[in-house]
């Protein structure tokens, strides 16, 4: 029995590579909700693009939140991603089966969409990464938001690993000045004139400071933010889990804790529900210590020197777990 009613919307947002994925499979887990799964980065439609636009430019109050639900209700394939979890409203059998099938033929996705919207649906949480503007307008919201925030040297170590394998993107080190100049003169005084000279570590780190830094100021001074830590996480899950769940209205359900056991064990039995697609990189299963320190191995002891001089004095880092 729940001490409060969950709220209709919650929503995730992180840096891209900050586990993210493996926290909103968390959320999935639960019985009662409703997950979507990077709306404002994978649906390409006007009424996306329109709603990101007006979330940006803090034309999204309390008024607008049961509009921005009902844009995000629907069943989308590109929205879905596995694991998929049972849940306590009505769905209909056959989405893990279904989800593939309208993922590469897109007349499907109609179909996919009228069997698979929730009749009966529980609150919405949606995760988006890379979201900072928008997080931090929406803060001001009545509408729960957690932040996840993680290690400089884990989220640059697991890009630059991303983007030598082709799956994470470059185009941000391009507008690095502009961004830079917006976010803090004085930063962009100490790094611009610079960049050119600057190794992928070292514009990642950057990256992650301006993010990360716009992410926490936003949460100060919001109690409906709440700042979760990776490593934190990792290091005692299922009370971290506890306490993030409980924020958001949400208790930590039998399902959640099953699916908490299994995505840590290591074990086979993540066939219950499957994996997360797109192999080891982006799946949701892991060993926790080793996740949470596997940074130490991808990384040279020139690169991390690299990374802690561009973040070093961040404000940011005082919410950040670290395990040296």
């Amino acid at each position: 029995m729940r001490e409060r009613m969950a709220p209709p919307l919650i929503g995730l947002c992180g840096t891209g590579r900050s586990g993210s994925t493996w926290v909103g499979s968390i959320f999935n887990s639960h019985p009662d909700v409703v997950y979507r799964f990077e709306p404002f980065h994978r649906v390409r439609n006007d009424d996306f693009s329109g709603w990101r636009s007006r979330i940006r430019d803090g034309r999204v109050g309390d008024a607008q939140l049961a509009g921005l639900r009902e844009l995000l209700l629907p069943a989308r394939p590109e929205l879905e991603k596995p694991p998929f979890f049972p849940k306590s409203y009505i769905v209909p059998p056959g989405k893990r089966w279904a989800w593939p099938l309208a993922r590469k033929a897109k007349p499907l996705g109609w179909a996919f969409s009228k069997a698979f919207t929730p009749r009966t649906p529980g609150p919405l949480v949606f995760k988006e990464v890379a979201f900072s503007p928008e997080f931090e307008q929406l803060v001001h919201t009545s509408m729960p938001l957690v932040y996840l925030i993680r290690d400089p040297r884990a989220v640059v170590a697991s890009v630059t690993q991303g983007q030598n394998k082709g799956v994470m993107p470059t185009g941000q080190w391009r507008v690095l000045e502009s961004r830079l100049r917006k976010h803090d003169e004085a930063l962009a005084d100490r790094w611009v004139p610079k960049l050119n000279d600057l190794s992928p570590v070292e514009k990642n780190a950057l990256l992650w400071r301006m993010e990360v830094e716009q992410g926490i100021a936003a949460c100060k001074g919001n109690d409906n933010a709440y700042i979760l830590s990776y490593e934190a996480l990792c290091m005692d899950t299922l009370a971290q889990a506890q306490a993030m769940l409980e924020h958001c209205g949400l208790t930590l359900s039998p399902e959640t804790r099953t699916f908490l056991e299994l995505s840590t064990s290591g074990g086979e039995e993540r066939s219950r529900y499957g994996d997360s697609g797109g192999g080891a990189y982006f799946s949701v299963y892991r060993n926790p210590r080793e996740s949470m320190s596997k940074w130490k191995t991808k990384l040279s002891a020139e690169q991390i020197k690299a990374i802690d001089g561009v973040v070093e004095g961040s404000p940011a880092l005082e919410a950040v777990h670290t395990e040296d």
